[in-house]
């Protein structure tokens, strides 16, 4: 292969990645059967429904609040209250697990902990989770973010 037919094909496969990433970008907010946008965006309050109260006692609520990772748990202090987190681990940015069982919150990254609060207690992540305001509306979740 000479070099204009390399620099070509190399030219098609970054126009090729870059056409996929946004295909991808864009089905992940978008409902298969429907089309319609998945992806949560703030009312006139600024607070956005994230999930319903019943999914809480299943684990933990993950949702997308314009562009934004969050996740929401019931305290488990105060089962009563919700404790609202940014889901982004603030040392590589990989989004958070929470781990009932332990009561934590642990980055598949590199494993950086935080407890039920937010609060780094193992590293290398150096900051906690940033939080966020929660309430409960009827059977709705709401997350306020900014």
């Amino acid at each position: 292969m000479n070099r204009r037919s390399f620099v070509q094909w190399a030219g098609l496969s970054w126009v090729m990645s870059v056409v996929l990433a946004a295909c991808r970008q864009s089905a992940s907010n978008t409902d298969a059967e429907t089309g319609t946008d998945t992806s949560a965006a703030p009312g006139a309050s600024g607070l956005v429904e994230v999930g319903a109260v019943s999914e809480l006692d299943q684990g933990a609520i993950q949702a997308e609040i314009e562009g934004r990772q969050v996740i929401v748990i019931r305290d488990p202090n105060q089962p009563d209250q919700l404790i609202a987190l940014d889901a982004v681990c603030p040392h590589a940015g990989c989004a958070v697990d929470w781990q009932a069982e332990s009561e934590m919150f642990v980055c598949p990254c590199h494993n950086s902990q935080f407890a039920a609060s937010g609060d780094v207690t193992q590293g290398p992540a150096t900051s906690g989770l940033e939080p966020l305001t929660a309430q409960i509306e009827g059977d709705a979740v709401l997350v306020q973010v900014s």
